[in-house]
This record gives structure tokens, sequence and C-alpha cells, in this order.
């Protein structure tokens, strides 16, 4: 048998204060606000919770509840820090992208002024032969 005392929260919710697998080593007084179950479910760890086991008196059933760890201020520096490198590599990434663009820009520039440059001498051209045609 196991001892299990509460501490109700609501009409359908308690929370369990007291898990005793020894209750013959409980006195009478220990042992007059609780009760004796066969089982209590097993809790699944997770990552990063912590597991707090609850009652429902009228379904007389007992239910794990999880929550996040606090975490310690180490822990959470380390987290700032790894923010942060991902953000730097994020940002020089975009960077790098920003130059190529601008590279390609430049290239497309410096082509579209060739083009400018060889039509306005093929416009001389014509505009020359178009004259001398005149002449003639």
């Amino acid at each position: 048998m196991i001892f299990v005392r509460l501490m109700e929260i609501s009409e359908v919710k308690s929370m369990v204060t007291l898990v005793h697998h020894q209750p013959d080593l409980l006195n009478e007084t220990e042992r007059a606000d609780g009760f004796f179950v066969e089982s209590i479910p097993e809790y699944v760890p997770q990552l990063g919770k912590t597991a707090e086991l609850f009652y429902n008196p009228q379904t007389k059933e007992f239910y794990y509840e999880y929550r996040d760890v606090p975490t310690t201020e180490s822990e959470r520096i380390a987290q700032l820090e790894k923010n942060l490198k991902d953000l730097m590599l994020t940002a020089t990434d975009q960077y790098e992208q920003t130059l190529e663009i601008e590279e390609k820009t430049k290239t497309t520039m410096l082509a579209t002024t060739d083009l400018f440059e060889q039509n306005l001498e093929l416009d001389s051209r014509i505009a020359a032969l178009e004259n001398a045609n005149e002449a003639t």
C-alpha cells in the first residue's frame, strides 16, 4: 500500500503533497490526513520539464501536469550567447548575399552602359550613312 496526502485546489483537482511507500513507519497523527492507494502512475520524464502529481477526487484518478523547469542564470546566458551567434551568422549570410546582388547589379549596369554606347555608335553611323545617301 502507498500512503498519499493531498492539498485541495478545487473540487476536481488536488495536488499530491506526500507519497509514502512505507506507511507503517508513519504514526496515526501523520496518517490522519491522507489515504491509502494500491498504486500511482509513473511519470514519463520529459526534457526540460518537471512532473507534478495531481488527483481528481471525483474520478479518483491520479495524473501528472508537466511544467517547464526554470533555467539557471548560466543556462540563460548560454542560450542568449547561442541566439546572438545565430543572429550574427544570419546577418553575415545576408550581408554576403547583398554583396553578391550588388556585384551582379554592377555587372548588369556595366553591360547596359556598353550596350547603350554601342547603340549610340550605331545611331551615329546610321545618321552618317543617311546623310551620305542624301548628298548623293
